[in-house]
């Protein structure tokens, strides 16, 4: 696939003007002079770190391990016997949010 850059008349993207263009280049060619509503990707992740915390913790001080579930999901697994049952999960996702 070719992507031509140059217009019908023979003029190229480079010709289009526009004060925002204008305004981009000198910003970055300068790098000092900032314009305030360029701004920068901020990405801001909220939840309640405590409930986080505290999960976390108690996941961990558990020493409740099924063995015998842990083996039959890893013979399954290596039989290619374990199947995924979407509408069960999701019952069950719901019903432990209410």
């Amino acid at each position: 696939m070719k992507v031509d850059f140059s217009g019908h008349d023979g003029s190229t993207l480079s010709s289009i003007t526009s004060p925002l263009r204008e305004q981009a280049e000198t910003a970055a060619l300068s790098g000092s002079d900032r314009d305030p509503s360029i701004g920068e990707d901020k990405a801001t992740l909220s939840g309640d770190r405590v409930s986080v915390t505290a999960l976390t913790a108690r996941a961990l001080a558990s020493t409740e391990i099924r063995q015998d579930k842990v083996e039959a999901l890893r013979q399954a697994i290596a039989n290619r016997d374990y199947r995924i049952e979407p509408l069960q999960i999701a019952a069950a996702l719901i019903s432990d949010s209410e």
